[in-house]
Formats: C-alpha cells, structure tokens, sequence
C-alpha cells in the first residue's frame, strides 16, 4: 500500500484541504483522507456537516486508521480533533493517482461551493473521470 500527502485548493482560496492518498490496491483503488477538519458552517450556522450532506465516509478499518495517523504523527500532524478519519466518497473505483486528483479537486470545489451557498452537492460530477 501507497501512502502520500497531497494538498488542493479552490482557485478563491476559500477552501484549503489537505489530504492522505492511500492506494489500496486491487481491486480497492484509491482513496482521499481528510487530515483538515473543515469548517462546514463558516457562511452559515445552519449548514449540515453530517457525513451524507459533505459526501464523506468514516473509515471503520482500525488497521487503516493506525496506518494513517502513524504517517501523520511522523510529521507532526493530526486528523480532525478526535479519533474518526473521513474519506471522500466515492460512488466508483479509482483506478489512478491522476483520476484521484482530479476528483478531488472537483469534491473541494463542491465543497467550498456547498460551504458558501448550501443546496445539493451535484453528485453527476463527483465521479471519477474515465
């Protein structure tokens, strides 16, 4: 298994968010976790943070967590402020680094726009590009 830290960011600089890419393998793919808690209610109290509003999954997998807060505690890093790890959500296998990027950097501009103005996220577009 691959692990690497990535970073992406509106073009606004609204949204920052740093990220771990792990590259599960076959037949898992790849996947984005969440190292920046994000600020989901910064133009509006009443914005949801709950996980089916942010499209983001909690990793259940113990051994996947420790993997990840022990590369994080090597650089001096945390997770969010307690003991959950989120990952973007993902309808479909990512099969590449690149398709990876490329779809998170399209989950942050979602975000940043769900974070400023609410509504839907638009789901058709939160999927990797083949």
């Amino acid at each position: 298994m691959k692990l690497q830290n990535e970073f992406c960011c509106t073009e606004d600089g609204l949204l920052n968010v740093s990220f771990v890419f792990a590259d599960l393998g076959h037949p898992n793919g790849w996947r984005a976790y969440i190292v920046d808690a994000i600020n989901y209610k910064a133009f509006s109290p009443m914005r949801s943070d709950r996980p089916q509003c942010t499209h983001t999954l909690s990793e259940q997998n113990d051994k996947m967590k420790k993997k990840i807060q022990k590369l994080l505690h090597r650089q001096h890093r945390t997770a969010g402020t307690d003991d959950t790890l989120y990952f973007v959500e993902c309808k479909e296998k990512i099969s590449t680094l690149e398709q990876l990027r490329e779809f998170v950097q399209r989950w942050v501009n979602a975000t940043a726009h769900y974070i400023r103005y609410g509504g839907m996220f638009p789901m058709g577009r939160l999927k990797p590009e083949s």
